[in-house]
């Protein structure tokens, strides 16, 4: 049986205390925010406009809450009980445990398995039109195949760069460092482009066999439930599936109806003024998507409440004096922080190291973060930590001199003598 090795007194006393300095760093939790939540009835009884306000309100709450808990876990001492080299439970446990590690895991798995569904069955959805244009020879299940080939390839461009944006190993963090998350967004854009293209395809003829719609009956149901599963699940990759799944839909239920109404009530023209409705639908949904991503690639800033989110993580330690900077801005999917703090002049370089590291690491660990700089400072008048937004500041600071010179000449502009005198005469009157 083996026994566990007694700690030193010394060591008890550091981890004391350390697991004081934690507790005296990382201000009490008082949720006083919390009367200003507003429940689900209260919100049915407002009108709309302050019903969106009060439910952005809600979510911004819920955004403090995770800081919150995040805060008042163990997370924070094992932070630095790793920078101090303290295991704070028996030696063969890991140094220290990432709070979402076990979400983050799950949540990749979630998304691989809606991904390897929605490409099986888009597969037996190809595979049984294509058996059904075997042995029917319609021109109409014919067009529906083609539009399930194109349905396999888009799912096809989601499922690798899904894939390649989750592997990583060592013959990869060399040339990715911080990783591939970008492919996922970037197959996305190539996605768009795609379903924009497609629409060059003739449509599908306006006389349908009862096999043809069967065979869009059946799409119509299939991508639906795809759609439920997909709609809620934050990846731009299983957004991209759900809101081709809706596309796809709409698209038959179009083609279905629109057709058929124009038959029933004799109008001609209600066909083709349904293929320019579903023109018009798929150019501006994709269009929308292409923008959205491309933007957030670009360095677009992030939510005001992420930003307000970390804001609030950074204050609740007490160290901080101020922060004389901060900067949310999305990456693709997540977001980078870039946060600057005041901490005290006197405190020394080890503690102040300590410090920001505990902060950052706590700031990596939110939801949406993706990595964190955390810059220390000791004076909050000092420049920004990066040359282009230090030259921003000057630009900004040289914009405000030259207001304030305009003004003081506009004040000190000598005044017409006539003007002048008339106005002394004046006082000397009422004197």
């Amino acid at each position: 049986m083996a026994s566990s090795r007694p700690s030193s007194p010394f060591s008890e006393r550091r981890r004391t205390v350390h697991q004081h300095n934690v507790h005296r760093i990382v201000s009490p939790t008082l949720r006083q925010f919390e009367y200003a939540r507003k429940s689900p009835y209260e919100l049915k009884q407002l009108p709309r406009r302050l019903k969106d306000f009060y439910q952005q309100q809600n979510n911004l709450l819920d955004a403090y809450a995770s800081v919150d808990d995040l805060l008042e876990s163990s997370y924070p001492q094992d932070v630095l009980a790793r920078l101090h080299g303290i295991a704070a439970g028996d030696e063969q446990t890991p140094l220290l445990h990432f709070p979402n590690e076990k979400a983050d895991k799950s949540h990749n798995r979630t998304v691989n398995l809606v991904l390897n569904v929605n490409l099986l069955i888009n597969i037996l959805l190809l595979g049984t039109k294509g058996a059904a244009v075997l042995l029917s020879d319609s021109v109409s299940l014919f067009a529906s195949l083609v539009e399930s080939v194109l349905d396999l390839l888009s799912s096809l461009i989601i499922f690798g760069t899904t894939q390649c944006a989750g592997h990583r190993d060592e013959s990869t963090k060399f040339k990715y460092p911080v990783g591939k998350q970008r492919f996922e967004p970037l197959g996305v854009i190539i996605f768009s482009v795609f379903m924009i293209g497609i629409l060059q395809h003739e449509p599908t003829p306006a006389n349908l066999p009862f096999a043809g719609i069967l065979s869009m009956a059946i799409t119509v149901i299939v991508k639906a439930i795809i759609w439920v599963f997909c709609v809620k699940i934050k990846s731009s990759g299983v957004q991209a599936i759900a809101q081709d799944s809706l596309n796809d839909v709409v698209f038959n239920i179009i083609s279905l109806s629109f057709p058929y109404i124009g038959q029933t009530f004799n109008i001609p023209s209600l066909d083709p003024i349904g293929g320019v409705i579903l023109s018009l639908y798929i150019i501006i949904e994709w269009t929308g998507t292409l923008i959205d991503n491309f933007s957030r690639l670009s360095g677009r800033v992030a939510d005001p409440v992420e930003l307000s989110k970390v804001l609030y993580c950074v204050t609740r330690f007490t160290p901080v004096q101020s922060v004389s900077y901060i900067e949310c801005y999305h990456v693709g999917d997540n977001v980078i922080v870039e946060v600057d703090v005041v901490l005290p002049p006197s405190v020394s370089l080890p503690v102040a190291h300590d410090w920001g590291e505990t902060i950052q690491y706590v700031i990596e660990s939110l939801e949406g973060i993706e990595r964190g700089f955390v810059h220390l400072d000791y004076n909050p008048t000092n420049p920004p930590g990066h040359m282009m937004q230090a030259s921003m500041a000057v630009e900004r600071e040289k914009k405000k001199r030259f207001a304030r010179q305009d003004t003081n000449e506009t004040i000190l502009q000598p005044t017409d003598p006539e003007s002048e005198a008339g106005g002394l005469s004046r006082v000397n009157e009422v004197v």
